[in-house]
C-alpha cells in the first residue's frame, strides 16, 4: 500500500550525493572522513520496483510508510544492507554491514523525471 505521505509522482528518479565512511560497526564514522559519492535512485511506486544508477537488476521495493520508502531490507548471515529514501526531505540512507565492518552512504536528493527501466529488465 503506497503511503498518502509521500508527496511525489508514483515514478521518479532520485540523483542523490552525499558522503561514504567505512568502518568498524560501533565506531561512529563522521562525514567529514568519507569520500564523495552519487548514486542515481530509479523508482517505480506504481509497480513497487526500483533499480540504481545502470539498472543492472531491478529489485521489488521493501517498504513505504510515514514518508520513507524503504527500498532494500535485507539480512542474512553474512550481514545486512538497509537502504532508505526520504522524497520529502529529499534525504537517503544506504546502511551496510558485513562481518566486522559497517559502511554508511547518507546525503541529499534532487527529484527528477523518471528515466524508466532498461528494455531487457523492464
Amino acid at each position: 500500500m503506497i503511503s498518502a505521505a509521500v508527496p511525489i509522482a508514483l515514478a521518479f528518479d532520485l540523483v542523490c550525493s552525499g558522503m561514504l565512511r567505512s568502518g568498524p560497526v560501533g565506531l561512529a564514522l563522521p562525514e567529514q572522513v568519507g569520500q564523495p559519492f552519487e548514486i542515481t535512485y530509479r523508482i517505480d511506486l506504481d509497480s513497487g520496483r526500483w533499480c540504481s544508477d545502470g539498472c543492472e537488476t531491478v529489485e521489488s521495493v521493501s517498504s513505504v510508510f510515514e514518508g520513507a520508502i524503504v527500498l532494500r531490507d535485507r539480512h542474512d548471515d553474512d550481514g545486512s544492507n538497509v537502504v532508505t529514501v526520504f522524497p520529502a526531505g529529499y534525504r537517503f540512507t544506504d546502511t551496510t554491514i558485513q562481518g566486522e565492518t559497517a559502511t554508511l552512504r547518507s546525503g541529499s536528493c534532487r527529484a527528477e523525471r523518471f528515466s524508466g527501466f532498461p528494455l531487457n529488465l523492464a
